[in-house]
């Protein structure tokens, strides 16, 4: 690394790393993690707000888990395979490919794949299935005035860009699949 803003960077990380393990060198209050962690990657060239360097990296995690104060309900079993690769260093190239993810959200799993580039407005393909318990996630990610309950479970396709839904282009992005939602109820609480 040579300087800061901007930085230059060129750099080689392979690693296999033993989460629990490496918490106890490094210790991060009130966080828990477990799981093998494998990272092969180099990245060359100016880091800046506007530009990364020239990244190729591999990133495998098995058998995850994490929980914190802030998320107390666990995410077990996670296990993702996947690279982020950017031949140009300019960040809307950056492509991140997940060909498999898989996770268990208090005994619910959620399972998929994901491709994405454009990080200013990205332009993903992604297949999800699972079940989602909403109080659960909403103990996670708390919604300020809102009361949300239920279960969601769904097997979901989605191909697009985030520019196109933010423009309220709806017919640019091609989504199927199903969703079933049982015993759910919002509330919101106007302010």
């Amino acid at each position: 690394i040579d300087g800061l803003a901007p930085m230059k960077v060129d750099g080689r990380v392979k690693a296999n790393v033993n989460l629990a393990e490496a918490l106890k060198v490094y210790p991060v209050k009130d966080l828990a993690m477990r799981g093998q962690l494998f990272v092969d990657g180099t990245a060359k060239g100016i880091y800046s707000k506007t530009q990364m360097p020239v990244v190729n990296a591999a990133i495998r995690l098995t058998n995850g888990f994490v929980k914190s104060v802030q998320f107390p309900a666990p995410i077990e079993n996670i296990n993702l395979n996947g690279t982020v690769v950017n031949t140009t260093g300019q960040v809307n190239d950056t492509q991140i490919n997940l060909p498999q993810f898989r996770m268990v959200l208090e005994g619910e799993p959620l399972e998929g794949r994901l491709t994405a580039h454009n990080i200013d407005k990205p332009v993903f393909d992604t297949n999800v299935r699972g079940t989602v318990d909403l109080t659960k996630i909403t103990k996670i990610f708390p919604l300020k005035g809102m009361t949300v309950t239920g279960r969601v479970a769904g097997d979901i396709a989605a191909k697009g860009n985030m520019a196109d839904v933010e423009a309220g282009r709806y017919q640019n992005v091609v989504a199927s699949g199903t969703v079933t939602a049982s015993n759910s109820f919002f509330w919101s609480r106007l302010e």
